[in-house]
């Protein structure tokens, strides 16, 4: 079991930064995930650090696929001149890039599952694929990914300071278990996750820990329910999956988005950093990728309003 301090410590200066580009599988366009939201995993992180630490051969599917930033600007160009682009003008574009570029990593490759995703991010495009089988990529479909490639780590901040409660008392929070209480009181000691706990006391929000077989953590809407797997306790770079189901607990209503999960993600990672003083980075754009391509969060909408329930409990963006 990991020891905690009453102080997080500084980031050591240690030269170990990730970047895990794991590009998954699959989607469809269906939305109601969170009835049962228990199921999606807590993180895409699924594996212990030293599974992390490795690129799991996949490093160059963001920069060979359709999602990488220069080809957006491609597609940029063509939809000013001829308007929203359907699938064969994107084939023919991936067919044009390649054929100016003299290094194999550098090509794109089409792949149908790529291009449905990006034609519905936004929510016309999402309605208009739903429609019909004309699907095509919209200005407002490429802005989101822009967006998304724009962001930075390390953009949180505490709305207001005083409100920070160094000795933040757990007492309120329901649980039965002595490394539960240190995983938390670890976290409260942060100040963005302080923020977190606070609002999990706010909400009367209770813990319970059993084995989960794989998921880590999940959290229960409507039984205000945390459940952690005992597994992830016991090892300071797993804090990031009881974070990751602190920041679905900002959520009042019971929907999610593939936005809440991106930025339960990089919470998760950030505050988890501070803690641990040890940077596992990823950079946003990429932790996006990755669930709108996954099988299970690729099914969420875009957007909720998370980014306001954040701001409710006094985290800001």
């Amino acid at each position: 079991m990991f020891n905690v301090h009453n102080t997080v410590k500084q980031p050591a200066l240690v030269l170990l930064i990730l970047l895990i580009c794991s590009l998954l599988n699959g989607c469809n366009f269906t939305s109601n995930v969170k009835n049962s939201q228990n199921s999606l995993p807590a993180s895409v992180f699924r594996d212990d650090v030293k599974n992390v630490l490795s690129h799991h051969g996949n490093t160059d599917l963001l920069s060979r696929s359709i999602f990488r930033p220069q080809f957006l600007n491609y597609l940029d160009s063509i939809y000013e001149t001829s308007g929203p682009i359907d699938s064969d003008q994107v084939r023919r574009a991936v067919t044009i890039w390649n054929s100016i570029m003299s290094g194999e990593n550098d090509k794109i490759q089409f792949k149908e599952l790529h291009y449905n995703r990006l034609a519905s991010l936004s929510e016309s495009s999402r309605r208009q694929c739903q429609r019909s089988n004309n699907c095509k990529i919209s200005d407002a479909d490429i802005l989101i990914m822009h967006n998304w490639n724009k962001q930075k780590n390390n953009q949180l901040t505490v709305i207001n300071q005083d409100d920070y409660d160094h000795s933040i008392d757990l007492s309120t929070i329901h649980h039965e278990n002595p490394a539960l209480q240190n995983a938390l009181r670890a976290i409260g000691n942060d100040p963005i996750g302080n923020r977190l706990i606070a609002n999990a006391q706010e909400l009367n929000i209770s813990f319970v820990v059993k084995k989960l077989d794989g998921k880590h953590a999940y959290y229960h809407h409507a039984e205000k329910l945390i459940v952690i797997d005992p597994k992830i306790l016991g090892y300071e770079f797993n804090l990031r999956y009881l974070i990751h189901e602190l920041v679905h607990a900002t959520n009042l209503s019971n929907n999610n988005s593939i936005t809440e999960e991106v930025l339960a993600e990089m919470i998760g990672l950030e505050i988890q950093n501070r803690i641990t003083g040890i940077p596992m980075s990823m950079h946003p754009y990429t932790i996006f990728i990755q669930h709108v391509l996954h099988p299970d969060y690729g099914q969420l909408p875009v957007t909720n309003g998370i980014v306001s329930s954040l701001h409710r409990a006094g985290v800001e963006l």
